[in-house]
């Protein structure tokens, strides 16, 4: 029938070459321990692009959501994170170097948002996925 909608609304699916990412870990209460739980978001999207789920606190988990991130959704520009040891980590840093990737380091160290702009980190930088582990 070829219907189509009066208003198409934004595209945000589609890939943008300058787009930036931002990744956080939460961690899940169990009765003997906890999960850690990464999640890479986008934010042009505003979804998840990639999570893996770790009972362990090594960065090797992170380094691989964001590996399946860049491989399904192309590399960002820049990807902000937080100061956990898994995003300081050398098994995500050198993913992000290796893959030509600028790092964004909030609340105190000097952060460059996606046009370029240097200025120091802030909490909006993480907003995206804050929500989400508020949600879930």
């Amino acid at each position: 029938m070829r219907l189509l909608a009066i208003d198409k609304g934004r595209n945000t699916i589609k890939k943008h070459p300058q787009h930036a990412g931002c990744s956080d870990v939460s961690y899940i209460s169990l009765r003997r321990g906890f999960l850690c739980l990464a999640a890479i978001m986008g934010w042009a999207m505003r979804e998840v692009l990639a999570w893996r789920i770790s009972d362990t606190l090594e960065a090797s988990f992170c380094a691989d959501a964001l590996k399946e991130a860049i491989a399904k959704y192309g590399k960002p520009e820049i990807v902000n994170k937080d100061q956990g040891s898994q995003f300081t980590g050398n098994a995500w840093i050198t993913t992000l170097t290796d893959a030509n990737i600028k790092i964004s380091l909030p609340l105190g160290d000097c952060a460059q948002t996606p046009r370029g702009n240097r200025r120091p980190g802030q909490y909006l930088d993480e907003i995206s996925i804050e929500r989400l582990w508020r949600s879930l």
